[in-house]
């Protein structure tokens, strides 16, 4: 459905490259993943989980936009493919009222937004593809990213109930993170500079010089991004604490309230530590390669893995963090929850390329804004295949079975 754009800052060392997820021409989960610990695969279940009020939307196996029960029942058709016409990564609204994609058609591209019924769409043209959609917390605006005729990626707001759309700007790269207050970003721009831009135009630098991280986290406990001292949670002034320090690069994800952040701390055993320069007392440095939960307000450091990462993902209550890992074999994934200090092994299956090229590859960007859980943190829902059957998947988090609920290679849950 569409490849991501390649100007984007690329994953940094120890990601996805040294998982083999990148290198194969053909499909790029085709090299070996290192296997992780063998146990036994889930099977296939034919028995669906209850139905509830949420609901996933899906780009099913004819290129359609369709929202459907987690059992795969239901099913409501938004936006019809086929006839050259093309859907990129819907997403729902916070409020579970509306989805909003992009798309290429014979007109050219466009990001679209309807009701959750598919009535009411409207349409608001962009130069190239949109290939990454987030909305405000309060569902008024989202903010869409393509690239524009300089190559760079532009970054446009578009007021859904004003119709209106805006460019806030352009760079290369552009990773950003909605205010709570669904008035400003603040954005991760050329690898330079980190700024908080206002919707109606102001910019604030609160940080420049090589930022070796993708995309700042802004909550409620502030704004997370690896300074010049280590991994730091700030505001909007640029006055910043630093939390811990680390190797050399990181990708980090807060959960909901900010009051833990999961980081990935990335570089070579012999990269040494940071050195800190702002903290009064010392922070603790971060083992390298290896995924921790950092608990804000007491600094408590808690090792999730040390296998190699492909992405992790909160729960909707900041109380579980869903890990890919490497799997049982070569192409394949595993899903790891951790939760309150323990983990448990799901599901292997082989990620379909388009889920490896547009959100692996940028985890830290798409951990804030796409919703693979449930809303009540009870299941993961994701596409893929296992036992060679392609689509999308419903795994519940107790260690049930799999559950196939429609096809395609795109999924996301709504919040409600």
């Amino acid at each position: 459905m569409g490849k991501v754009a390649d100007d984007r800052l690329s994953p940094p060392t120890g990601t996805l490259d040294s998982m083999g997820l990148r290198s194969s021409p053909i499909l790029l989960v085709a090299i070996a993943l290192a296997a992780c610990t063998p146990s036994p695969r889930a099977p296939e279940t034919t028995e669906a989980p209850a139905p509830t009020d949420s609901r996933l939307v899906v780009v099913d196996t004819d290129g359609s936009v369709v929202t459907i029960r987690p059992d795969g029942s239901d099913p409501v058709q938004i936006a019809g493919g086929g006839g050259g016409r093309l859907f990129f990564q819907p997403q729902w609204s916070p409020q579970a009222d509306k989805v909003a994609w992009g798309e290429s058609t014979g007109e050219g591209y466009a990001v679209a937004v309807a009701r959750a019924d598919g009535s009411e769409p409207s349409t608001y043209p962009t130069f190239g593809l949109p290939f990454y959609l987030a909305w405000s917390p309060d569902g008024s605006r989202l903010v869409a990213l393509y690239n524009n005729a300089q190559s760079r990626v532009e970054a446009r707001v578009i007021d859904v109930g004003a119709g209106e759309a805006t460019v806030l700007g352009s760079a290369r790269p552009y990773y950003f993170s909605w205010s709570p207050d669904s008035t400003r970003i603040v954005a991760n721009r050329n690898g330079q500079t980190l700024d908080v831009i206002e919707v109606g135009g102001g910019v604030t630098t609160i940080e420049e010089g090589s930022l070796t991280y993708l995309a700042p986290a802004w909550t409620d406990a502030g704004i997370f991004h690896l300074g010049p001292s280590g991994l730091a949670l700030g505001d909007d002034s640029g006055r910043s604490t630093v939390l811990a320090g680390v190797p050399h690069a990181a990708w980090f994800a807060p959960n909901r309230d900010g009051s833990k952040l999961a980081v990935l701390a990335l570089g070579g055993e012999d990269d040494g530590p940071r050195e800190l320069t702002v903290a009064l007392d010392p922070a603790p440095d971060l083992t390298p390669n290896t995924l921790s939960v950092i608990d804000v307000a007491t600094g408590e450091i808690e090792i999730v893995t040390s296998e190699r990462t492909a992405g992790f993902f909160w729960s909707p209550d900041g109380r579980a963090l869903a890990v890919l890992v490497a799997g049982q074999a070569p192409g394949q994934l595993q899903w790891v929850v951790w939760r309150d200090g323990s983990s448990s092994r799901l599901t292997s299956f082989e990620p379909p390329q388009s889920f490896v090229l547009s959100v692996l590859q940028f985890a830290p960007q798409y951990s804030l804004s796409l919703h693979l859980w449930s809303p009540a943190s009870d299941a993961l829902a994701f596409p893929g295949e296992i036992r060679g059957r392609s689509g999308v998947w419903v795994q519940p988090v107790d260690g049930g079975d799999p559950v196939r609920v429609a096809g395609g290679d795109w999924v996301a849950w709504s919040n409600r």
